[in-house]
């Protein structure tokens, strides 16, 4: 009676674990399409956003010309962002995680780009605020803008790219896991450059945005 018992308790045990490990693979399949289909759906908007402007092809004032032009940039930067995303997504399927290499140079260029180009798309928001900004409380100057806030995007663009080239360097590729690490040694120097990172690349110009956008919006009450 207790081997039966107890071979009774260990297929208990065995079904349980069958099950939740049927519920982690359902989980991560279920992630990864919700994650492929986000980034299907904002590469398509975000393409008719490109499409658009290049169709309409606006003869207005040179301001909002610019306008336009820091809106498509903004759009052009989510849509590299979620391409290399929806591609590291797809090529996960494609067996490139059992190769080191390829797991290496992916990790390095997947992240770095994601990075980069979510900053220039929040920096460019931040230019296109101030436009607005400039627009309702120096009008005058908004209408003798021509260049400069596209030139201060493409500034802007350079320097991220060059902050964030520490990430080609300190990213390395888990073979085992199948995963992208930061291969600091330095704990503590790592995490100061991740809050560092955090709070010049998102924190910053989202405060930033805030308060011009809710400016504008109580001059125009």
């Amino acid at each position: 009676i207790m081997g039966e018992y107890s071979f009774s308790t260990m297929d208990g045990r065995e079904e349980g674990e069958k099950d939740e490990i049927v519920a982690q693979v359902r989980g991560a399949r279920l992630e990864r399409a919700v994650l492929i289909t986000i980034c299907v759906l904002g590469i398509f908007f975000n393409t008719l956003t490109l499409l658009k402007r290049r169709v309409t092809r606006p003869q207005g004032a040179s301001a909002t010309r610019v306008s336009l032009s820091l809106l498509r940039v903004m759009a052009g930067a989510d849509t590299v962002c979620l391409t290399v995303m929806l591609l590291t997504l797809i090529m996960g399927q494609l067996g490139w995680r059992s190769n080191r290499l390829l797991g290496m140079i992916a990790c390095k260029l997947n992240i770095f780009i994601v990075h980069t180009t979510s900053a220039i798309s929040l920096y460019c928001w931040l230019v296109l605020s101030l436009v607005r900004y400039a627009a309702v409380f120096s009008p005058f100057k908004h209408l003798q803008l021509d260049r400069q806030p596209f030139r201060a995007v493409l500034l802007l663009a350079f320097v991220i790219g060059a902050a964030e080239c520490w990430l080609l360097v300190v990213i390395e590729y888990d073979e085992r896991s199948g995963a992208c690490v930061n291969g600091q040694e330095d704990d503590n120097v790592e995490r100061r450059i991740q809050i560092a990172e955090i709070l010049l690349t998102y924190f910053l110009p989202l405060a930033a945005i805030v308060i011009c956008d809710v400016k504008v919006l109580r001059f125009s009450d």
